[in-house]
């Protein structure tokens, strides 16, 4: 098995102007050719996830109350109507590194026996996998009841970090294998908060299965108003998470799970619409921030899609800070699917926030495109039926237009074409909030 590190170590941001700096560009495992790393179907011919707590304690909450926090989000991310994927919390002792199992608290003074993390991180960073580890088949959730294990491999940034998560990926065959989530407990209890508690685990958890970061409705999370806050997605880069049940996925949640881990109806009965967005010299723009909304639900039907998702990036350049010079093909392309034939959808763009990278990043470019203008289209969009609209937007810094070059129904591949170049030929944008890794960073 060729096996590499993730992309890197993603984490829960916990407020504004200090966002975690951890490793992550925005996307998990997507390599610079464009390859997405997804979780392989098991034996029942779906994607399958099992999570494996320890046995200790979250600051004041027990084991017993931790256990049905985390089943309450792997039943969310497993209700998921269009996704195949299926997590479940397994009863059964973490295994170490000899393969024995390894009971009672995870703590600084064990944890690298059930953990792969410090063998990449830290002072013990030796990029060796334990093969007990690998044929174990669990994905640790390990309480960081002090948060010494979090300082341990994040350093004197753990103090912003609500919680990790680092999926491995076995490169030969471009599927996640494992992933470790580590939640930082003492930060967590400092914000006297169950709900941030469960919301740190179910955003984590999404990213141990692919979700990446999305800015949807950034305004409200950082107006300071609690109220406004139910409709931000849960993979929203910082902690604005107030609601009676943080388990809740927002749409976009949920579209991006669909679109990793695909059930056919997603397809068959739902409509996609992609295209691709140009500067004035006809050449894609990478990471911009398209949104798209559901003009008779504007609050919850939001999705969000950046460009160059699955472009293809220089050989050369680093796969932890893709600039946008670094982007060869597949530059402008975004797609977002799942949907809704009866309705009609608002088309925008936007920049993404220069504070949304490394561990907090949104789009795989570190920094930021700051070329990307800000435009939300005339054009609405819609469909009959199950369609594709195909859309090339020519922008220059100051505006934008649209224009719609192609419709394709999705059950026959008929269509028709009025001529117009729909720019890059690259692989496909993927919608939603797409795979992803994260630092999850409290609001305070």
């Amino acid at each position: 098995m060729t096996v590499a590190q993730w992309i890197g170590m993603v984490a829960l941001a916990v407020g504004w102007g200090t966002l975690a700096a951890a490793y992550t560009p925005i996307v998990s495992g997507i390599d610079n050719d464009g390859t997405i790393s997804l979780w392989a179907d098991g034996d029942s011919g779906v994607p399958e996830v099992a999570i494996v707590i320890e046995d200790g304690d979250c600051a004041d909450n027990s084991n017993a109350e931790m256990a049905l926090l985390v089943q309450s989000t792997v039943d969310a991310f497993t209700n998921v109507a269009l996704s195949t994927m299926v997590v479940e919390l397994a009863d059964e002792d973490l295994i170490g590194e000899d393969g024995d199992p390894v009971t009672g608290d995870i703590n600084l003074a064990n944890f690298t026996e059930v953990l792969l993390l410090d063998n990449f991180f830290g002072a013990t960073a030796d990029g060796e996998i334990a093969a007990a580890l690998l044929a174990s088949e669990q994905n640790p959730l390990i309480f960081d009841d002090n948060a010494l294990i979090t300082f341990a491999l994040v350093g004197e940034d753990a103090e912003d970090v609500l919680g990790f998560a680092y999926p491995f990926i076995d490169t030969a065959t471009d599927t996640i294998f494992r992933s470790e989530e580590v939640i930082n407990c003492l930060i967590s209890e400092n914000r006297n908060s169950v709900i941030t508690l469960e919301a740190t685990i179910i955003h984590e958890l999404g990213h141990g299965l692919g979700l990446g970061h999305t800015q949807i409705h950034q305004a409200a999370a950082e107006d300071g108003d609690d109220n406004n806050n139910d409709t931000i997605p849960l993979m929203y880069p910082v902690s604005v998470f107030s609601g009676s049940d943080p388990t809740t996925l927002q749409f976009d949640d949920e579209i991006g799970l669909a679109v990793l881990y695909p059930e056919a109806e997603l397809d068959s009965d739902y409509w996609t619409l992609s295209g691709t967005l140009e500067d004035d010299n006809g050449d894609g723009i990478p990471c911009a921030n398209m949104v798209l909304v559901d003009t008779a639900d504007p609050e919850a039907k939001v999705l969000s899609s950046c460009t160059a998702t699955t472009a293809v990036f220089s050989e050369t350049a680093d796969s932890l800070a893709f600039t946008p010079e670094d982007c060869e093909s597949g530059c402008g392309d975004f797609e977002f699917k799942g949907l809704d034939p009866d309705k009609t959808y608002e088309l925008s763009v936007e920049p993404i926030d220069a504070d949304f990278v490394s561990g907090s990043a949104v789009c795989r470019c570190t920094p930021v495109n700051s070329a990307v203008p800000t435009v939300t289209f005339d054009e609405t969009f819609s469909a009959d039926a199950a369609t594709t609209e195909v859309a090339t937007i020519a922008c220059n810094n100051a505006d934008c237009d649209a224009a719609l070059i192609e419709r394709t129904n999705a059950e026959t591949g008929s269509g028709s074409d009025d001529g117009s170049d729909d720019g890059d030929d690259g692989s496909d944008g993927s919608g939603g909030s797409s795979a992803g890794g994260c630092s999850l960073s409290p609001d305070f």
